[in-house]
């Protein structure tokens, strides 16, 4: 997952001209992955153990050792977003430490509480707003984090077809879809009130739910790229892909799977043929 959060957020920035963090996207995600579900673990938070959390415990110092060198490559990483050495010259800029110290300290407070009870109850078991809180730290992270202030936040594509506001709404809108599938592969391990999406409608409503929030990024990048055949045929082939999932038999491993490889689809994409 840290991989593909990292390469989508690298195609974001390819697309719309930003200072790529891919580095930064892959580490923290990684460390904030690792953490919490080792923290679950400690705290016998876990509702149903799921492979990966067998895993952990059965390699206890392994997972360690992934969060201590993932830390390690987060603070490397997190020196470079900031541009650490250019306090010290002329053109350091106020506006993008704060800019991105806002955005961070915002996601970590999420992050932390979404595993961290408070009154018996963390963000994450809270009803309904599970995935809001996902979506909208990936959002943060790997469309808007790239942007060096509020004033850069209103580019076009290096197309010039689509405004920064579609592009970003359209990307909104995926993550969602993607969330929303990976969603429906935790309904055996999310408690009965949570009310997850999968909960309330349904686990085959949810994924075709998700397929309709998917769908517009693959019609604009369609349109992006129609007088290009190479770029259409490549697209072609992914919606064969993206079809042929919806008409599987869908295990959650399955569901994660393809998932991931949309995420990581999309940035690959952006990042080669832009």
């Amino acid at each position: 997952m840290s991989l593909c959060a990292a390469i989508f957020s690298f195609g974001f920035s390819i697309q719309y001209r930003t200072e790529p963090i891919p580095f930064f996207i892959f580490f923290s995600t990684l460390f904030v992955y690792t953490g919490q579900r080792l923290y679950k673990i400690w705290f016998n938070q876990i509702h149903k153990e799921t492979p990966r959390v067998v895993w952990m415990k059965e390699n206890l110092n392994l997972s360690k050792a992934i969060l201590i060198l993932a830390g390690i490559g987060l603070i490397i990483s997190g020196f470079q977003l900031f541009n650490v050495a250019h306090i010290f010259i002329a053109n350091f800029s106020v506006n993008t430490f704060l800019f991105r110290g806002i955005i961070l300290v915002f996601s970590a407070f999420i992050s932390v509480l979404y595993v961290v009870r408070i009154r018996k109850r963390n963000l994450r078991e809270l009803p309904f707003i599970k995935i809001f809180l996902v979506v909208g730290v990936y959002v943060l992270l790997c469309c808007v984090l790239p942007f060096s202030s509020f004033d850069d936040v209103r580019w076009t594509s290096s197309d010039g077809h689509f405004l920064f506001e579609l592009g970003m709404f359209v990307s909104v809108l995926f993550v969602f879809g993607i969330a929303l599938l990976f969603d429906t592969s935790d309904i055996e391990v999310d408690p009965p009130d949570q009310k997850t999406i999968p909960q309330l409608i349904g686990v085959s409503r949810s994924i075709y739910l998700s397929a309709g929030l998917i769908l517009p990024q693959v019609v604009m990048m369609l349109f992006t790229h129609r007088d290009n055949t190479f770029n259409v045929s490549i697209l072609v082939i992914f919606m064969l892909f993206y079809i042929g999932f919806w008409t599987y038999k869908k295990t959650p491993m399955y569901i994660n799977f393809c998932g991931e490889a949309m995420l990581a689809f999309v940035g690959l994409f952006n990042w080669f043929v832009l």
